[in-house]
């Protein structure tokens, strides 16, 4: 008998995936949990990230079951990427909670006092920037 439920979180998870590797980001399926959760999604450096495709919305839950993931993964931050109905990935949602949104403030800002300090970084830095700015732009981001 089939787990259409499973199977249609199976499938999220695969998408969100696909999509951020479509955007360079390493991501793939978690293989498996075992015995303790790391998330949904491997290979990102900083995120245990936990997909949601469900009717009901229960975001505080899944945010103490995404911080419990990091934990268990050993990364600072944990997410949910939360797809909305009838609409394209890219329309999903990322949620995080309040002090994770502030880590990720600091680590950006320690990130670029750090650029500044070396001009030819800097300078790398700025291109890429611009071009991400330029990416978003064209896929409607922005």
């Amino acid at each position: 008998m089939t787990n259409i439920n499973g199977d249609r979180g199976a499938a999220w998870e695969s998408d969100v995936a696909e999509y951020l590797r479509g955007r360079d980001i390493p991501a793939v399926r978690a293989r498996g949990a075992g015995t303790r959760d790391t998330g949904d999604l491997d290979g990102l450096e900083l995120f245990a990230v936990e997909c949601k495709d469900q009717k009901r919305h229960v975001f505080f839950e899944w945010l103490v079951q995404a911080k419990r993931q990091a934990t268990n993964a050993r990364k600072p931050f944990g997410a949910v990427v939360i797809k909305k109905r009838d609409a394209a990935v890219p329309d999903a949602a990322v949620l995080i909670d309040l002090s994770t949104f502030a880590m990720v403030l600091n680590y950006i800002d320690e990130l670029k006092a750090e650029i500044e300090d070396h001009e030819d970084v800097a300078f790398l830095a700025q291109k890429y920037i611009d071009h991400l700015k330029r990416k978003a732009a064209e896929d409607g981001a922005v």
